[in-house]
């Protein structure tokens, strides 16, 4: 359940970036993708680590583990890019 939750969190962390990206979230609206990227990290990590987790599952978590940490380096970017912008 860790996992799929994890997944789900970045699915909307990715989406978030992609809307930053394109100039529809204003200035720092960066900071709720780094958010969710961050919790699904977590999540995904605490999925993978659980004792009760299939072989499977824990591959997935540690899947999710690895693009969520991959979304929120982009969304740390695109934050140092939108605070560089001249007010």
């Amino acid at each position: 359940m860790r996992a799929t939750s994890a997944a789900a969190l970045t699915a909307l962390s990715i989406i978030l970036v992609v809307l930053c990206w394109h100039g529809f979230l204003p200035g720092l609206g960066a900071v709720a993708p780094m958010t969710l990227a961050f919790i699904a990290a977590c999540v995904a990590i605490i999925g993978a680590t659980d004792e009760d987790t299939t072989l499977a599952r824990r591959r997935f978590a540690v899947g999710v583990a690895v693009v969520a940490t991959l979304v929120l380096v982009v969304a740390c970017v695109l934050l140092l890019h939108r605070l560089n912008e001249p007010l």
